[in-house]
């Protein structure tokens, strides 16, 4: 069954009435999919609502639901959290569709010394759209929030200090993956998942932290681990970081049955 999505808002406005699609998942279920009245599918909100709908009406630039059903889902408790640096590879729409896959909470990006240039502060419908993208697939019925982490500029290293005021060691425990770390450090199962806090998983550029950031983000509560002799390329570490803490989770969860 084909799956469209429409953001919460406005699934709260429609409620009990014929629900709209518009603009792109219209087109793509017109135009592309070729749908028609009476055909059934699936919606999405992203933050757990999914229901089943069926085609009512359409034109050539929206379509009218009937709603079915609707069911509700809550989100895995102590999802992980993806700092990344920000980079200009070709990747950073894969890495969001993984993360989804691997239901991570939120994805920071910051800007490192050594980024490859600088984020574009208007790009988060279009990172949002890759995030949906990659939920239409796997089924996830909750996105990823995507954070544009801001510069602390009274800092010598405004990126890495403004990371370091965004988490909470409260709640969270954050891991600064450096290539420079000592292997007899490494990533272990209680830095990658515990139901106590939330993990945040630091990846730098890839031409590397600097020792200047290094020292800022240890001074605001990371702690240094490794994930091995081979120095990683920036979509590696990420996807790595994401397929332990879905392992790391589900021994977990297994144990505690």
């Amino acid at each position: 069954m084909h799956t469209f999505y429409l953001n919460p808002e406005q699934w709260n406005e429609f409620k009990d009435k014929d629900f709209i699609l518009e603009n792109d998942e219209a087109k793509h279920l017109i135009h592309v999919l070729r749908l028609g009245i009476n055909q059934e599918l699936r919606l999405i909100d992203g933050q757990g609502r999914c229901g089943l709908f069926k085609i009512v009406k359409l034109n050539k630039k929206q379509v009218v639901l009937n709603k079915l059903s609707e069911s509700y889902s809550q989100a895995m408790p102590n999802r992980p959290i993806l700092a990344l640096a920000f980079t200009k590879t070709l990747k950073r729409s894969w890495i969001m569709e993984k993360a989804v896959e691997f239901h991570a909470a939120e994805i920071w990006l910051w800007q490192a010394e050594r980024s490859q240039g600088k984020i574009p502060q208007d790009a988060l419908s279009h990172w949002n759209n890759q995030l949906i993208a990659g939920a239409k697939q796997c089924q996830n019925l909750w996105l990823p929030k995507v954070k544009i982490i801001h510069n602390d500029t009274t800092h010598v290293c405004p990126g890495a200090a403004g990371l370091a005021h965004s988490f909470d060691l409260n709640i969270h425990q954050a891991c600064l993956l450096w290539e420079e770390e000592n292997n007899s450090n490494m990533l272990e199962q209680p830095d990658i998942f515990t139901p106590q806090k939330t993990t945040v998983f630091i990846i730098g550029p890839e031409g590397g932290l600097s020792l200047n950031e290094v020292k800022v983000l240890l001074e605001g509560g990371a702690e240094k681990r490794s994930l091995g002799k081979t120095i990683l390329r920036y979509e590696s570490a990420a996807l790595l970081c994401l397929g332990l803490s879905w392992w790391a989770k589900s021994v977990y969860d297994n144990k505690s049955i």
